[in-house]
C-alpha cells in the first residue's frame, strides 16, 4: 500500500474504491477523476479478469452487484449505468434501495438519477 495525496492506493489483484473514505486504486489521473472512484456512498471493488481481459466491479452494499468493462474507467462507467438502472427500477416498483437515505441521495447525484 502506498500513500498518494493523503489517500491509500491499494495495489493488489482485488482493488477497492472508497471503503468509507478509503482508497483510490490506481494512479491513473482519468480513473481518479471518476466520481465513483472516491465516493463513500457505496464500496466498489474491482478486479482484473485475465481470461476475458476485462475489469470487473462489485458493489458490496448491493449484494455484490457486478458488471465489467475493457478498461478500469469503462468498468466504472458501466457500474454507473448499472446503478442508475437499478435505482430507477426499484423506485418504479415502489421498492426501497437498501442504503441509508444520505448515501442513496449521494449515489443518485453521482449516477444522475
Amino acid at each position: 500500500m502506498r500513500e498518494h495525496a493523503g489517500r491509500s492506493i491499494i495495489v493488489h489483484e482485488m482493488l477497492r474504491f472508497n471503503s468509507g473514505g478509503g482508497a483510490v486504486l490506481t494512479e491513473s489521473p482519468d480513473l481518479r477523476a471518476h466520481p465513483l472512484a472516491t465516493t463513500t456512498a457505496v464500496t466498489i471493488e474491482m478486479e482484473r479478469d485475465e481470461p476475458s481481459q476485462s475489469f470487473v466491479t462489485f458493489v458490496k452494499e448491493l449484494d455484490g452487484m457486478s458488471t465489467f468493462g475493457d478498461t478500469e474507467f469503462e468498468a466504472l462507467e458501466m457500474t454507473r449505468e448499472m446503478l442508475r438502472g437499478y435505482i430507477e427500477s426499484m423506485e418504479a416498483r415502489g421498492m426501497a434501495v437498501p442504503l441509508p437515505a444520505s448515501k442513496l441521495s449521494e449515489l443518485k447525484r453521482l449516477v444522475a438519477v
